[in-house]
Protein backbone atom coordinates (compact mmCIF):
# COMPACT_ATOMS: atom_id res chain seq x y z
CA UNK A 1 0.00 0.00 0.00
CA UNK A 2 1.26 3.14 -0.89
CA UNK A 3 1.68 5.66 2.07
CA UNK A 4 1.26 9.05 0.08
CA UNK A 5 -2.28 10.12 -0.54
CA UNK A 6 -3.32 12.86 -2.75
CA UNK A 7 -6.09 15.18 -1.38
CA UNK A 8 -7.75 17.25 -4.40
CA UNK A 9 -9.49 19.70 -2.52
CA UNK A 10 -12.03 22.20 -4.65
CA UNK A 11 -14.44 25.05 -2.75
CA UNK A 12 -16.79 26.94 -4.28
CA UNK A 13 -15.39 30.89 -2.46
CA UNK A 14 -16.88 32.85 -4.96
CA UNK A 15 -13.47 34.06 -5.96
CA UNK A 16 -13.71 32.94 -9.78
CA UNK A 17 -16.88 34.24 -12.26
CA UNK A 18 -19.60 31.69 -10.95
CA UNK A 19 -22.48 30.93 -13.38
CA UNK A 20 -25.08 32.96 -13.29
CA UNK A 21 -27.70 29.89 -12.93
CA UNK A 22 -26.33 28.93 -9.46
CA UNK A 23 -25.27 31.31 -6.28
CA UNK A 24 -21.96 30.35 -4.77
CA UNK A 25 -24.07 28.98 -2.02
CA UNK A 26 -25.53 26.63 -4.05
CA UNK A 27 -22.94 24.65 -5.18
CA UNK A 28 -20.93 22.15 -3.02
CA UNK A 29 -17.55 22.01 -1.78
CA UNK A 30 -15.20 18.63 -3.19
CA UNK A 31 -12.75 16.58 -1.57
CA UNK A 32 -11.68 14.21 -3.50
CA UNK A 33 -8.91 11.55 -2.06
CA UNK A 34 -6.75 9.28 -4.00
CA UNK A 35 -5.04 6.18 -2.59
CA UNK A 36 -3.02 3.91 -4.26
CA UNK A 37 -3.61 -0.34 -3.94
CA UNK A 38 -5.85 -0.26 -1.21
CA UNK A 39 -8.53 -2.76 -0.94
CA UNK A 40 -11.66 -2.50 0.73
CA UNK A 41 -10.50 -5.14 3.74
CA UNK A 42 -7.66 -2.80 4.94
CA UNK A 43 -10.67 -0.43 5.56
CA UNK A 44 -11.22 -2.21 8.42
CA UNK A 45 -7.74 -1.16 10.45
CA UNK A 46 -9.41 2.46 9.71
CA UNK A 47 -11.94 3.44 11.67
CA UNK A 48 -11.91 6.81 11.81
CA UNK A 49 -11.40 7.24 8.25
CA UNK A 50 -14.69 5.04 8.12
CA UNK A 51 -16.80 7.29 10.09
CA UNK A 52 -14.99 10.64 9.51
CA UNK A 53 -15.54 10.16 5.32
CA UNK A 54 -17.37 6.81 4.65
CA UNK A 55 -20.46 7.31 6.46
CA UNK A 56 -20.63 11.13 5.35
CA UNK A 57 -19.82 10.92 1.97
CA UNK A 58 -20.47 9.62 -1.60
CA UNK A 59 -20.04 5.24 -1.40
CA UNK A 60 -19.90 3.33 -4.49
CA UNK A 61 -21.26 0.22 -3.71
CA UNK A 62 -21.56 -1.60 -7.82
CA UNK A 63 -18.54 -0.38 -9.35
CA UNK A 64 -15.63 -1.60 -11.48
CA UNK A 65 -12.20 0.10 -12.11
CA UNK A 66 -11.34 -0.51 -15.51
CA UNK A 67 -7.36 0.03 -14.84
CA UNK A 68 -6.65 -0.51 -10.96
CA UNK A 69 -3.07 0.25 -11.01
CA UNK A 70 -1.38 3.78 -9.67
CA UNK A 71 -1.40 6.40 -12.83
CA UNK A 72 -3.62 4.56 -15.10
CA UNK A 73 -6.66 4.91 -12.23
CA UNK A 74 -5.62 8.87 -11.23
CA UNK A 75 -5.38 9.94 -15.04
CA UNK A 76 -8.60 8.04 -15.66
CA UNK A 77 -9.76 10.36 -13.02
CA UNK A 78 -8.64 13.45 -13.86
CA UNK A 79 -9.65 13.04 -17.63
CA UNK A 80 -12.85 10.88 -17.50
CA UNK A 81 -11.45 8.60 -20.15
CA UNK A 82 -10.64 5.08 -20.03
CA UNK A 83 -6.31 4.42 -20.04
CA UNK A 84 -6.45 3.31 -23.54
CA UNK A 85 -8.13 7.24 -24.46
CA UNK A 86 -5.81 9.36 -22.42
CA UNK A 87 -2.58 7.15 -23.11
CA UNK A 88 -1.73 6.58 -19.40
CA UNK A 89 -1.27 2.78 -19.63
CA UNK A 90 1.30 2.09 -17.05
CA UNK A 91 3.28 3.42 -13.90
CA UNK A 92 6.66 4.44 -16.17
CA UNK A 93 8.12 4.25 -19.31
CA UNK A 94 6.50 5.83 -22.48
CA UNK A 95 3.23 5.27 -21.68
CA UNK A 96 3.21 5.73 -17.81
CA UNK A 97 3.46 8.14 -15.45
CA UNK A 98 3.44 12.16 -15.28
CA UNK A 99 4.63 12.07 -18.99
CA UNK A 100 2.48 10.01 -20.61
CA UNK A 101 -0.06 12.31 -18.79
CA UNK A 102 1.06 15.79 -19.97
CA UNK A 103 -0.42 16.22 -22.99
CA UNK A 104 -3.92 16.18 -21.37
CA UNK A 105 -3.27 17.93 -18.20
CA UNK A 106 -5.17 21.22 -19.98
CA UNK A 107 -8.11 20.15 -20.09
CA UNK A 108 -8.06 17.78 -17.29
CA UNK A 109 -10.69 18.28 -13.80
CA UNK A 110 -8.81 20.88 -12.61
CA UNK A 111 -9.16 23.05 -15.35
CA UNK A 112 -13.01 22.00 -15.71
CA UNK A 113 -13.82 22.92 -12.42
CA UNK A 114 -11.73 25.96 -12.25
CA UNK A 115 -13.79 27.17 -15.50
CA UNK A 116 -16.93 26.44 -13.16
CA UNK A 117 -15.72 29.25 -10.72
CA UNK A 118 -14.20 26.64 -8.63
CA UNK A 119 -10.96 27.26 -6.75
CA UNK A 120 -8.59 24.26 -6.58
CA UNK A 121 -5.66 22.62 -4.56
CA UNK A 122 -3.67 19.62 -4.63
CA UNK A 123 -1.21 17.91 -1.88
CA UNK A 124 0.50 14.39 -2.44
CA UNK A 125 1.94 12.42 -4.72
CA UNK A 126 0.67 13.71 -8.00
CA UNK A 127 1.84 10.85 -10.55
CA UNK A 128 4.74 8.43 -10.62
CA UNK A 129 8.05 10.26 -11.79
CA UNK A 130 6.51 14.22 -11.39
CA UNK A 131 9.19 16.46 -9.90
CA UNK A 132 9.55 19.91 -9.55
CA UNK A 133 11.32 20.23 -13.86
CA UNK A 134 7.06 19.40 -14.65
CA UNK A 135 6.30 22.66 -13.11
CA UNK A 136 2.21 23.14 -11.61
CA UNK A 137 -0.23 21.60 -13.81
CA UNK A 138 -2.84 24.15 -15.32
CA UNK A 139 -5.91 24.10 -13.37
CA UNK A 140 -4.54 24.39 -9.75
CA UNK A 141 -4.90 27.32 -7.69
CA UNK A 142 -2.93 26.01 -4.54
CA UNK A 143 -0.28 22.99 -4.96
CA UNK A 144 1.97 21.11 -2.91
CA UNK A 145 3.29 17.62 -4.87
CA UNK A 146 5.40 14.99 -2.86
CA UNK A 147 8.08 14.90 -5.40
CA UNK A 148 10.46 13.04 -3.76
CA UNK A 149 10.14 10.21 -1.33
CA UNK A 150 6.75 9.16 -2.09
CA UNK A 151 6.78 6.15 -0.65
CA UNK A 152 8.80 7.43 2.87
CA UNK A 153 7.03 7.99 5.89
CA UNK A 154 10.31 10.62 6.75
CA UNK A 155 12.73 12.63 4.59
CA UNK A 156 9.93 13.07 1.87
CA UNK A 157 10.26 15.96 -0.33
CA UNK A 158 7.40 18.18 -1.64
CA UNK A 159 7.12 21.33 -4.11
CA UNK A 160 4.74 24.04 -3.82
CA UNK A 161 5.32 25.10 -6.93
CA UNK A 162 7.92 27.95 -5.96
CA UNK A 163 10.20 25.96 -3.51
CA UNK A 164 11.36 22.81 -2.45
CA UNK A 165 11.12 21.44 1.17
CA UNK A 166 11.89 19.05 3.36
CA UNK A 167 9.23 18.65 6.05
CA UNK A 168 10.15 17.70 9.59
CA UNK A 169 7.73 14.53 10.74
CA UNK A 170 5.80 11.85 9.12
CA UNK A 171 4.41 12.40 5.99
CA UNK A 172 0.71 11.22 6.56
CA UNK A 173 0.56 13.93 9.27
CA UNK A 174 2.08 16.60 7.01
CA UNK A 175 -0.67 16.13 4.31
CA UNK A 176 -3.19 15.83 6.81
CA UNK A 177 -2.12 19.41 7.86
CA UNK A 178 -1.60 20.82 4.45
CA UNK A 179 -4.82 19.68 3.13
CA UNK A 180 -6.57 21.29 5.99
Amino acid sequence: TCVSTPVMALSDTGTRASPPAQRVSDRPNIVLISTDDQTLMEMRWMPQTRELLGEHGATFRNFIAPHPLCCPARAQILTGQYAQNNGVLGNSGPHGGVNAFEPHEATALPVWLQNAGYRTGFTGKYLNSYNENHGVPPGWDEWDATVDGIFDYYGFEQYDGTDLTHPDGHQTDYLAQSSA
